[in-house]
């Protein structure tokens, strides 16, 4: 009964840790791009970052347990740094083809995750499953926010120069 009433507190308290973390991450886009319009476009390569995120867990039989969702709120902070930081630069220069900026700024975002990874990755190694599930939702989260923000967010954004409304 007394784990019953902890994993349904624990349980609870993470999807509030989650959804705050989701809205101060908003939050804290918007100031940083000073517009929704720009902060939509990071907050929307963050997002399809989850989504997949999801979508590998449930591939992978990967289940939220109380260790693991801590997770959540760590994915969607690092996942809006790494598109908001392609995102930024393709303001900063609004001619610079896309192919410079994923050789530039995309190489330095995809050194700090991969560094970040080889750390999750070490919690693969431990002997406690917990942090082996931590350190699997990590990684994935990282990923797939990594992929989201070096594919994702270029593909659109050159569709964006294609239409006119970059």
């Amino acid at each position: 009964m007394l784990t019953a009433d902890i994993v349904q507190t624990i349980t609870d308290d993470g999807v509030y840790a989650g959804l705050l973390s989701f809205v101060a991450v908003t939050v804290l886009t918007m100031l940083i791009m000073r517009s929704v319009r720009h902060a939509s476009w990071v907050l929307a390569s963050l997002c399809l970052g989850v989504l997949w995120m999801f979508g590998a867990l449930g591939a992978f039989g990967i289940k939220f347990n109380f260790v693991n969702f801590v997770g959540v709120p760590i994915t969607l902070g690092v996942g809006a740094d790494y598109a908001a930081n392609v995102w930024a630069r393709v303001r900063a220069e609004p001619g610079s083809p896309i192919k410079e900026v994923i050789a530039d700024t995309g190489s330095a975002v995809a050194l700090c995750s991969l560094t970040t990874i080889i750390g999750y990755g070490s919690l693969l190694l431990a002997s406690n499953r917990a942090l082996q599930s931590f350190g699997k939702l990590a990684m994935i989260g990282e990923i797939t926010c990594l992929l989201a923000a070096l594919m994702a967010l270029p593909a659109l954004i050159q569709l964006l120069r294609r239409r006119g409304r970059a």
